[in-house]
């Protein structure tokens, strides 16, 4: 499979030519399961057919758990990618300033051009929570890119954000089923075990069985990659994707919901 990778500050950006559907990373540069990240952004990107794109705009609701004193909690963080350039040779342009608009009453969240000419919103300190997508209309981003004329929506609404209900503990050697409650308004799914920096992916299309009865099912050989850990990381991520062409150059806009949970792998 060929593919090109960029370091960026939230994840791992990188796309590839291949159609779908199984795909393994090995990210481990240590053996410290702190290097377990969830996929965001980047990750789904990696494996969806857009090397014929002159760039890809990427809006991440990524939704968790957190432990607390006072008990679990559900943090939703957004986020926001962009690349433009040679997404095949994987050489990214400066393009100046970008930034998507989002609310009933618009605010602007610029993107920060990284060393590798990709751009990443990262939530601050002051603003823990990011950009506040919603399903709605009004929580749609609005990109504008002025150096390339693009001043246009994604189109298409955030999905709904799914439960993942499948069991928490994952036997490498049985294979395992991931199952979520549901994903309406989403166009593919997403589903993601990972551990020790090593992660396993598969892509449900509309058009597959799987999409349908809301599942992704793992054989052992796949999770046979895997570090046993009990801090893995399982994600279901629904989203949306359009593409429009603006002054002759195809872009992708992607609208993504993640869902991740600590699971056991044994």
């Amino acid at each position: 499979m060929k593919r090109i990778s960029a370091i960026l500050t939230v994840s791992i950006l990188s796309f590839s030519i291949c159609d779908r559907t199984d795909v393994t990373h090995d990210n481990n540069n240590n053996n410290n399961n702190n290097n377990n990240k969830p996929n965001t952004a980047p990750d789904l990107v990696n494996i969806l057919q857009i090397s014929d794109a002159k760039g890809a705009f990427v809006g991440v609701m990524s939704v968790s758990e957190q432990s607390t004193p006072m008990g679990n909690i559900t943090m939703t963080i957004g986020t926001a990618v962009a690349v433009v350039g040679d997404l095949t040779a994987g050489k990214y342009e400066d393009v100046g300033k970008v930034q998507c608009y989002v609310g009933s009453t618009p605010k602007a969240y610029e993107l920060t051009k990284q060393d590798n000419n990709s751009y990443v919103f990262i939530p601050s300190m002051t603003d823990p929570t990011g950009i506040p997508y919603t399903q709605g209309s009004a929580g749609i981003p609005f990109w504008e890119v002025p150096s390339l004329n693009i001043s246009t929506s994604s189109y298409y609404q955030f999905p709904s954000v799914p439960e993942i209900t499948s069991s928490l503990t994952i036997s490498k050697a049985s294979g395992y089923e991931a199952t979520v409650s549901g994903y309406d308004g989403a166009a593919e799914v997403l589903y993601s075990i990972s551990s020790n920096g090593k992660s396993v992916h598969k892509i449900i299309k509309a058009s597959d069985a799987e999409f349908g009865q809301k599942k992704a099912v793992f054989t052992a050989s796949e999770l046979s990659v895997l570090d046993n850990s009990d801090m893995a990381l399982l994600q279901v991520a629904p989203y949306t994707i359009h593409d429009k062409v603006i002054d002759g150059n195809k872009y992708y806009f992607i609208n993504e919901v993640a869902v991740t949970k600590s699971v056991k792998l044994q």
